[in-house]
């Protein structure tokens, strides 16, 4: 039996009841006619993806289960142990329901005209943007291409893409980040790109720990396909179509051209390769956010049975505890591990720190051994920076070569005003005795 046909059963199988896990499971298991390790993974991932059971698009469903990798790693490991195939061994039937009401406060697009319209384009203009037949991945760089594509080179080694929107394709990306995906909150663990949140929020809880773990996640923005995109649309109640378009705006495929001689490891260029969220685009960091909710969810949960907190930055993942988390730390570390790799992202291990009140613990910049705020050895050099710029000019104290030192130092020491005020009072002041010379 095929995957399609397994994915087929199952879900009229899920969708023959009520949408939570241990129903959908057993139901599973009767269409199956057997108990199967990975089915109560398969129906959580699928209730993640889906705020509401896809009752009026059942196709949807289908689609997310057949290209759920766990499940065929499981159908391919089964025919490799010379297990018969598996077959359904009951159909489940269930009533395909209207459109059901949303959730959230998102604009209602039936059809891809009404998307047109809504972003003021037309049909044939937005289909062009979408790219959905992956044209451009085979265009070289220049006018026909969607984004400026930017290698930048990480401070702790490898490269970075940065893949920038071009004005127009941006405009439309900035109306579904404020006109929609605004109106769709993520998971209370996550405080990067959110309005109200910050460095500071998310390091807060990890104040004063006996341990603080951090790890890093991989290539995060890359790692979200475009599937697990698509899936958030059609959960959101958007017709297959529209979703299609959707994801379309907001994912891109990396061309050929840009990866030919780059050094990069094939987990990183499969991904680029794929149609993925871009780094630099407007509605990426919300996306980001709202495709790691079952990650959230599953760490939150995992801290809580340890008496740990989580948050989490972008791709900084932050735990904390006491003296009995910290007897149980190595092997909670093993199980978040587990949960990241099967939610489809992966570790960087040479970024794990584990942290006691010995040394310094450092989170997104932030030094949290008592309450967050960056280190005295930071706020002492920039001081002294400021401090000689006063007395000597800035020419000479440029010895990095900034373009703008004035807007580099300024930002600075707007940054030491908003996680330390009243050091940041201090070094506003000084900032505010150079004189500059005057742009010409």
């Amino acid at each position: 039996m095929n995957v399609d046909e397994v994915a087929r059963g199952l879900a009229a199988a899920f969708l023959a009841g009520d949408w939570l896990q241990e129903g959908m499971v057993a139901r599973g298991r009767e269409a199956l006619g057997g108990r199967f390790g990975w089915l109560p993974g398969l129906a959580r991932r699928a209730r993640e993806a889906f705020l509401d059971p896809p009752l009026h698009d059942p196709e949807a469903l289908e689609d997310l289960l057949a290209a759920d990798a766990r499940l065929q790693a499981a159908l391919r490991r089964r025919a490799r142990q010379g297990h018969p195939p598996l077959v359904v061994r009951r159909l489940f039937l269930h009533h395909t329901a209207m459109r059901s009401e949303r959730r959230f406060a998102v604009p209602s697009f039936d059809t891809e005209a009404d998307l047109a319209r809504w972003l003021g384009l037309a049909l044939t203009d937005l289909d062009w943007f979408a790219d959905r037949k992956a044209w451009l991945i085979h265009a070289p760089q220049g006018p026909l291409q969607h984004y400026h594509r930017t290698w930048i080179r990480k401070r702790g080694g490898g490269l970075r893409l940065l893949e920038a929107p071009k004005a127009t394709l941006k405009a439309m990306q900035r109306r579904v980040l404020h006109g929609l995906l605004a109106h769709v909150p993520p998971h209370d663990a996550a405080h990067g790109f959110r309005p109200g949140r910050s460095v500071v929020t998310h390091a807060a809880p990890h104040a004063g720990k006996a341990l603080v773990l951090r790890l890093d996640l991989r290539d995060f923005f890359p790692s979200v396909p475009a599937g697990r995109v698509a899936a958030l649309f059609r959960s959101l109640g958007y017709p297959r179509s529209v979703a299609g378009l959707l994801t379309g705006l907001v994912t891109t495929r990396t061309p050929l051209a840009t990866l030919e001689g780059v050094d990069l490891d094939r987990e990183a260029e499969d991904a680029l390769r794929r149609s993925h969220l871009p780094q630099g685009a407007p509605t990426s960091p919300w996306l980001a956010n709202l495709c790691a909710l079952g990650l959230d969810v599953r760490l939150s949960a995992a801290a809580a049975k340890v008496g740990a907190d989580y948050t989490r930055y972008a791709d900084d993942l932050a735990f904390s505890g006491d003296e009995a988390f910290r007897r149980v730390a190595a092997r909670f570390r093993t199980l978040v591990h587990a949960i990241v790799l099967g939610e489809g992202f992966d570790l960087r291990p040479e970024k794990t720190r584990w942290m006691t009140p010995s040394v310094r613990q450092r989170l997104t910049g932030l030094v949290v051994n008592q309450r967050p705020r960056p280190s005295r050895a930071e706020f002492d050099r920039l001081k002294a920076t400021l401090f000689n710029c006063a007395r000597r000019g800035p020419t000479a104290e440029n010895r990095e070569g900034h373009p703008d030192l004035r807007a580099h130092l300024r930002g600075r020491v707007a940054w030491f005003e908003h996680t330390d005020p009243a050091r940041g009072a201090r070094l506003r002041a000084l900032f505010e005795r150079i004189a500059w010379a005057p742009a010409r």
